[in-house]
């Protein structure tokens, strides 16, 4: 829809999550240090996570009614990424 421009724009203003560190936060979004996008949330009792690969093309959401969803869409991740 809005593509890498959108994307771009979007990460345009992040700002590293810790001195020296790879990883950025920008716009909710992790841009982190090997290239995968990151981010998690939780809504009305349940939890979620968002992963995309570094080559974007392909990506893992889960939203689930655990406290782990962060380690779901990592497993998965490591099967699909």
């Amino acid at each position: 829809m809005g593509g890498p421009q959108l994307l771009d724009a979007q990460l345009a203003g992040a700002v590293e999550t810790e001195p020296g560190g790879g990883d950025r936060y920008g716009a909710g979004i992790f841009s982190l240090a090997n290239g995968q996008l990151d981010h998690n949330g939780a809504w009305a009792g349940f939890v979620t996570a968002f992963r995309v690969s570094s080559d974007r093309r392909t990506s893992v959401a889960t939203s689930v009614d655990t406290q782990d969803p962060e380690g779901m869409a990592d497993a998965l991740g490591r099967i699909w990424m």
